[in-house]
């Protein structure tokens, strides 16, 4: 086969066309995960959106409780422990 500069291999043609194909075939992740379309929701950012004040209290509120059946606790668990 001729070109407008001279001859053209065949066999480099052939070369790059499964180099292609070799480099295509690198490219394919087969150890991937089908992809998961979702949508965002319309979301109102009054119920979203806390205010600082709002969770710091119940932040506190949660500890506070939580300290108390702490105590409450190992208050019992002495008193089983000494009363034995």
């Amino acid at each position: 086969m001729k070109g407008a500069t001279g001859s053209i291999d065949k066999e480099v043609e052939v070369r790059t066309a499964e180099k292609l194909e070799e480099n295509i075939r690198e490219l394919i992740n087969t150890g991937g995960r089908d992809h998961v379309y979702v949508g965002i929701p319309k979301v109102s950012l009054d119920t979203i959106i806390a205010d600082n004040q709002e969770v710091h209290d119940y932040i506190d509120e949660s500890f506070a409780e939580d300290e108390k059946k702490y105590n409450d606790e190992i208050l019992s668990l002495k008193e089983n422990y000494y009363s034995i």
